[in-house]
């Protein structure tokens, strides 16, 4: 966890009753009387909460006159058994005093309209609501709802023991991810950019589709994927430098690859080819390297459950 963020959970914890899970980086507990957590997604920090009310959630409109009472909720909602609402800030002070104001002013709304505390689960109130760990994420559930999560999770953990890792088609996935990459190297190149985000989406789509079609990754598959995205980077590299050629100096397609070479060292442009290539390979290996260390993160964290003390 970055100190920034451990800052603004330390402050919003002390205020609130709510502590820090490691583990998660999420800020979690019960406030008032209901279980609540937060964290970050998307830079933006959303306090999650399970109510019902006669077995009801919350509807559109009360929603809504809860938030417009709060100006520091930029907007609360219900999605699945989750109250959900995203708080804004521009700086660290706000994002704190925001933070507090909306769980206050939440869990004061539920207990002023008659809400409960309920398992996120099976929506039902329960006096054992515990705090887990399911999968990496954080969970509040009933007794009977845990059982039930860790003996879907045991089952599903055999089921993928036995998945065959599929090479042939995860370099299919990985080939079709990367194609994805080379276009948007080359409609950034053709704009005169050579972008962080053409990099990231080479690394990222590269990977997801390796795991998607291969089922599983494996450290071979991460191998598969790294030989792929260096091919594939150097192709859209290429290709873009070629499309330039032919726009630029009517060279047609077999001109432009055959002579490549050539047409970069007269026009002396070779160390520029070469710069951008590796901008590139760096900001496809920022892409790459969080996405492969996520999905091996999932893949430990994928079967796991324990209660959070």
């Amino acid at each position: 966890m970055n100190k920034g963020l451990r800052k603004i959970y330390d402050e919003v914890g002390q205020a609130t009753g709510l502590r820090i899970n490691e583990q998660t980086e999420v800020l979690m507990g019960e406030a008032n009387g209901f279980h609540l957590k937060v964290d970050m997604t998307n830079n933006n920090y959303m306090v999650y909460a399970s109510v019902r009310k006669n077995g009801q959630l919350p509807d559109k409109e009360l929603l809504k006159s809860i938030c417009k009472a709060n100006k520091g909720m930029m907007s609360l909602g219900v999605q699945g058994n989750y109250v959900i609402a995203t708080v804004r800030g521009m700086t660290t002070k706000k994002v704190i005093e925001n933070l507090i104001n909306a769980i206050k002013a939440l869990t004061e709304a539920f207990n002023m309209y008659g809400f409960e505390d309920v398992c996120e689960s099976c929506g039902k109130p329960h006096t054992n609501i515990g705090s887990y760990c399911v999968s990496g994420s954080v969970a509040f559930l009933c007794d009977e709802c845990y059982t039930q999560v860790t003996q879907s999770l045991q089952q599903s953990e055999v089921e993928m023991s036995n998945t065959k890792e599929s090479v042939v088609a995860g370099v299919v996935g990985a080939f079709l991810g990367s194609v994805i990459g080379v276009i948007t190297i080359i409609i950034l190149g053709q704009l005169g950019y050579v972008a962080v985000i053409s990099g990231l989406v080479m690394g990222v789509c590269t990977v997801k589709g390796y795991e998607m079609l291969g089922k599983k990754m494996s450290t071979k598959g991460i191998i598969i994927c790294s030989i792929v995205m260096i091919i594939m980077t150097y192709f859209g590299e290429k290709l873009d430098w070629m499309i330039t050629m032919m726009t630029e100096a009517d060279f047609s397609l077999s001109e432009a690859s055959f002579y490549f070479w050539d047409i970069l060292e007269y026009a002396d442009a070779t160390s520029t080819f070469i710069a951008d290539l590796a901008l590139v390979y760096l900001f496809t290996a920022g892409g790459a390297v969080p996405t492969i260390l996520n999905v091996i993160k999932a893949r430990k964290q994928a079967f796991t459950s324990y209660q959070i003390g």
